[in-house]
């Protein structure tokens, strides 16, 4: 129990998809012919990083933190990565670009190391998936607790 947070990529793949083998594979199994198919896949995960989600609630969520799925763009994913790059770089700036967040089973509230682990973990993950996912791909972000 506690907060776990998704972040998933998404592309729909059509007939005349740039890569055939994939789709065909997609809809070998399929009972009906079909014209697309979308991929899905996790591509980020966090747990307990309550200063990550405080990020994705107050850029992406306009606010509402209520465990739905929301659609994420890349200009919002860089804009986590520049933050996260700038929290490592000055750590006392970290309570105005990512502070902390309280919540039912949300970790801890401090600004130690395990804080820090969780935004150097942002880091590898955002950059990992800036540059393996084309602008084809779309982002989605959701939580639960």
């Amino acid at each position: 129990m506690g907060l776990d947070m998704y972040l998933t990529a998404r592309q729909t793949a059509f007939k005349n998809w740039k890569n055939p083998k994939l789709y065909n594979k997609l809809v070998q199994e399929a009972p009906f012919a079909l014209d697309f198919a979308n991929v899905e896949v996790q591509v980020g995960y966090w747990r307990k990083s309550n200063q990550i989600h405080a990020w994705f609630v107050k850029h992406v969520q306009g606010g509402v933190d209520n465990c739905e799925e929301y659609h994420v763009t890349r200009d919002q994913l860089q804009l986590l990565l520049d933050n996260c790059k700038l929290v490592l770089m000055n750590k006392e700036e970290a309570v105005n670009l990512l502070p902390v967040q309280e919540g039912f089973f949300f970790g801890s509230y401090e600004y130690d190391e395990y804080y820090f682990g969780d935004i150097q973990d942002t880091i590898d993950q955002i950059e990992k998936i800036l540059n393996e996912y084309p602008e084809d791909w779309e982002f989605k972000y959701q939580s639960s607790w």
